[in-house]
C-alpha cells in the first residue's frame, strides 16, 4: 500500500526490511508473492553495516523490533542512523501535507517497527525503540520524550526496589501507573495494534471475520505440572540453589570467570577495558546458566556443572604449574586438562599476533583473593558433582511420561478430545535437555519425535512445515504430512515460525521471561488454526508432601528461590504482575481490549449517524484550539490544540501536562454523563 501511494508512478520507492536471520527467507518469499521483490531489499539484523546508501530507502521495516531495545548495542546506533537519514525523495508541492520534510524539501523516512513483545522489563525498552525514529527533544507524540522517560525510569527504579516485598500493593500500583502513562501518551499514538479480543468484540471486524470463516482459539490458563522431589533429592536441590546463588553465604564465587578483575598488575589489567564490569557480567552469565540448567533437567545440569568443575580445576592446575593463560578466544581448559600445554603455547603464540586479549601471567600477578576463591569453588564443585552423580532418578521425566499416558487424573496430552490434532510442541532452552527428552520419549513409545536446535534448524525446517504449519494445504501431499506428532525445540523456533497444527505447548523448563513465553504461545496461536483452545503446560519443582495446597506453596517457594538467583530478568509474566502464592500458576494469558478502540468505535457510530456534523468537525482548521473545565478535578482545565504536526491534549493547573487521547476521552465522557444527569434532573419527564 505504501509503495503505490508514495508518489507512484512518478517516484519508485525502495523498501528496506530488517529481520532476524531465521525470518529472512520468509520475508523474501512474501515480497516475491506480492510482486515487490525488485523494490524491497531484505537483510538480517547483523548486516546493518553493509548498507552504504541509506538515503535510497523511503521505508524501513524492522521485524522483531524488540531485539533493538538495548541502546548500548552496536546495531542500535547503526539502525538509528539508517532510520533518521532523510530520503532522496522531494514530494511535489501539492503533496507536502502528506510528508514530514526537511527545510530543503526532502522527505524523512517512514519507519515501521513490528513486535508482539516490545516491552521486556524496563521503560527504557520502549524509549529506545521509539527513539529509533523520533527526535527525543522534539517528538511528534509528546514534546520532550527524553524528559518524559527520565521521569518514568526514575519512578520505576523507586517502585521496583520496593517490589522485593511481594505484598507491597502500593509498589505494584506505582509500576502499573508508570506503564499506563507510557502506553497512553507514547505507545498508543504510534501504534497500530489489533488484538484478537479487539477483532471479536468490535461489530464491524467481527462481521468480517465471520464472512471469512476465521476463528480464534481461546488461550486457556497455564496448567502447572508439579514434579515431586523426594526427601534426599529435595535437600540436595535446595542446597544446590543456595550454593549457586548466594556467595555471601558460602556459595560459589565464580572466580574462574573473573580472572581479569583480580589482576594485581596494573599494566596487565589495563589491557582489558572495564575489566571489573566484564568479569562481573561473565560470572553472572555462568550463574544464570547453571540455575536455568538445574531447572531444565538433571542431565543438562550435570553436564554444565561438570564443565564448570573442569574449568575451575584447569585454572588451579595452571597456578600449580606457575603459568596462567588468559585467552578468551582459545579453549584453554581443554588444553590444560588434556595435558596438551605445548600445543596451547603454540596456539597462543600464533593467536597473540592478532588477539590483544591474550595474556600469559604468573600467579603473583593476581591478588590472593583470586586463588582463595578458586580453591573454595573447586571444593564445592567437587562435592556437588559427586553428589549429583549419585542421583539416578528423574521425577520430572517420570511425571511427563505419566502425562503423555494420561495416568490418574492427568489429562492425556496426546489424545482426543483434549488434543484435537494429536500434535505436541515442547520447548526447552537447553539443547542437552531436548536431546535427552527425545531419547526418553522415543524409548517410551511416543515417537517419532522431531528435535530442532541451532545445529539442524535449516536442514529440518521443511519437515517442520510439512507436519506443523496449518497454512500448508491439506491436499498438498508433497508438502503436508503426518509423519511427526511431537516437536522438541530450543528457542530457535520460538519466533517467526508457524506451528499451528498443534495447539498444546509444553514448557519443560520454566519460561522465566514474559517475552519468551508469549513468543512460544504465538507459534500455535495463529490465524488458520482450527483448534477451539490453546493449552499451555509449565513444569515446576516441588517438595514431596501429601497436602495439595502445601504442594503448591512449596513449588512457589522454589520459584522464589529461582527469582532470587536470576534477578530482575526472571519475571514469570510481567514486571507489574501482582504476585501471590498461586498467581504464578493460574494467571490467564489473555489479549486485553484496547480501550482506545472502544472510543473510536463510538466515533465511527457517530460518523455513520451524523455525516454532516462529522465532516464539519474533521475540517476544523489547523491552529484550532478549545478548552473545558475538568469536572473531575477542581481547578483543572482541559485543552485541545491542533497544528501541522499533531493533535494534542493538555491538563492545566499552574503547569502544563500533556495527556493521551484515552484519558481525555474518559474525562469528556464523564463530563457528558454529568451534563446528562443535570439535564434529566431539571427537565420534566
Amino acid at each position: 500500500k505504501f509503495y503505490y501511494h508514495n508518489g507512484f508512478p512518478n517516484h519508485r520507492s525502495h523498501i528496506l526490511i530488517i529481520t532476524p536471520p531465521a525470518l529472512k527467507e520468509f520475508w523474501e518469499t512474501e515480497m516475491d508473492r506480492f510482486g515487490l521483490d525488485d523494490a524491497a531489499r531484505v537483510i538480517h539484523n547483523g548486516s546493518l553495516h553493509k548498507i552504504r546508501d541509506p538515503e535510497k530507502y523511503d521505508l524501513i521495516i524492522v521485524d522483531e523490533a524488540h531485539k533493538f531495545r538495548n541502546d548500548t548495542a552496536d546495531g542500535y546506533d547503526l539502525l538509528q542512523k539508517l532510520c533518521k537519514t532523510r530520503t532522496k525523495y522531494r514530494p511535489p508541492p501539492d503533496q507536502l501535507a502528506k510528508y514530514r520534510v526537511t527545510d530543503d524539501g526532502f522527505a524523512y523516512k517512514k519507519v515501521i517497527l513490528i513486535s508482539a513483545t516490545p516491552l521486556n522489563n524496563r521503560p527504557a525498552d520502549i524509549r529506545n525503540q521509539v527513539l529509533l525514529f523520533q527526535d527525543g527533544k522534539d517528538s511528534t507524540v509528546i514534546g520532550n520524550l527524553q524528559h518524559f522517560f527520565a521521569q518514568r525510569i526514575k519512578e520505576y527504579q523507586v517502585a521496583t526496589n520496593r517490589l522485593k516485598t511481594p505484598d507491597d500493593k502500593a509498589a505494584h500500583a506505582a509500576v502499573a501507573r508508570i506503564y499506563e502513562l507510557i502506553r497512553e501518551q507514547v505507545v498508543q499514538p504510534l501504534t497500530v495494534r489489533r488484538t484478537r479480543t479487539d477483532l471479536v468484540e468490535d461489530k464491524r471486524w467481527k462481521a468480517d471475520l465471520d464472512a471469512q470463516g476465521i476463528i480464534f482459539p481461546h488461550v486457556e490458563k497455564p496448567h502447572p505440572i508439579l514434579y515431586k522431589l523426594e526427601d534426599g533429592l529435595d535437600t540436595l536441590y535446595d542446597r544446590t540453589i543456595r550454593l549457586l546463588a548466594l556467595p555471601d553465604s558460602g556459595g560459589l564465587t565464580y572466580n574462574r570467570y573473573r580472572a581479569i578483575a583480580f589482576l594485581a598488575n596494573p599494566e596487565l589489567k589495563k589491557k582489558y577495558e572495564r575489566a571489573d564490569l566484564v568479569a562481573t557480567q561473565l560470572a553472572r552469565i555462568m550463574k544464570t546458566m547453571l540455575v536455568k540448567r538445574l531447572d531444565s533437567s538433571f542431565i543438562a545440569f550435570k553436564k554444565s556443572l561438570g564443565r564448570f568443575r573442569d574449568a575451575t580445576q584447569a585454572m588451579l592446575t595452571m597456578f600449580e604449574r606457575g603459568t596462567v593463560y588468559i585467552a578468551p578466544s582459545l579453549h584453554v581448559s581443554d588444553y590444560i586438562l588434556e595435558d596438551r600445554e605445548d600445543e596451547l603455547i603454540a596456539a597462543i603464540a600464533e593467536a597473540s599476533e592478532t588477539d590483544p586479549t591474550i595474556t600469559v601471567c604468573l600467579p603473583k600477578d593476581f591478588s590472593p583473593e583470586f586463588l582463595d576463591g578458586l580453591k573454595h569453588d573447586g571444593k564445592i564443585l567437587d562435592e556437588l558433582v559427586a553428589e549429583w552423580e549419585k542421583v539416578k532418578t528423574d521425577p520430572k521425566i517420570d511425571e511427563f511420561l505419566a502425562c503423555l499416558r494420561g495416568e490418574g487424573s492427568r489429562p492425556n496430552l496426546l489424545a482426543k478430545p483434549f488434543n484435537e490434532t494429536g500434535k505436541l510442541v515442547i520447548f526447552s532452552e537447553a539443547r542437552d535437555t531436548t536431546l535427552y527428552l527425545t531419547e526418553q520419549l522415543t524409548a517410551a513409545g511416543f515417537g517419532p519425535v522431531l528435535t530442532v536446535d541451532s545445529h539442524n534448524r535449516s536442514a529440518v525446517m521443511p519437515v517442520v512445515r510439512a507436519n506443523f504449519d496449518a497454512i500448508v494445504p491439506i491436499g498438498d501431499a508433497a508438502n503436508r504430512t503426518e509423519d511427526v506428532r511431537s516437536l522438541m525445540s530450543t528457542e530457535v523456533l520460538a519466533e517467526g515460525v508457524n506451528l499451528h497444527r498443534a495447539h498444546v505447548i509444553v514448557n519443560y523448563d520454566t519460561p522465566w521471561n514474559s517475552t519468551r513465553l508469549m513468543q512460544r504461545i504465538g507459534r500455535v496461536n495463529r490465524i488458520g488454526s482450527t483448534a477451539k483452545a490453546i493449552h499451555i503446560f509449565n513444569f515446576y519443582p516441588t517438595t514431596q508432601v501429601d497436602d495439595d495446597i502445601d504442594l503448591h506453596r512449596k513449588a512457589f517457594l522454589k520459584l522464589q528461590a529461582f527469582h532470587t538467583a536470576l534477578g530482575e530478568d526472571s519475571q514469570i509474566y510481567s514486571p507489574d504482575e501482582e504476585v501471590d502464592n498461586f498467581g504464578l500458576f493460574d494467571r490467564a494469558i489473555e489479549e486485553e481490549r484496547d480501550e482506545r478502540l472502544r472510543f473510536l468505535s463510538e466515533l465511527r457510530d457517530f460518523k455513520d449517524a451524523n455525516e454532516d456534523d462529522f465532516r464539519r468537525i474533521r475540517n476544523l482548521p489547523l491552529r484550532a484550539r478549545c478548552g473545558r473545565y475538568d469536572a473531575g478535578q477542581a481547578g483543572h482545565t482541559l485543552a485541545f490544540i491542533r497544528d501541522d504536526r499533531r493533535d494534542a491534549f493538555y491538563r492545566i493547573n499552574g503547569e502544563l501536562q500533556e495527556i493521551g487521547f484515552v484519558e481525555m476521552a474518559r474525562v469528556l465522557r464523564f463530563i457528558a454523563s454529568l451534563c446528562a444527569d443535570i439535564v434529566s434532573s431539571v427537565l420534566p419527564e
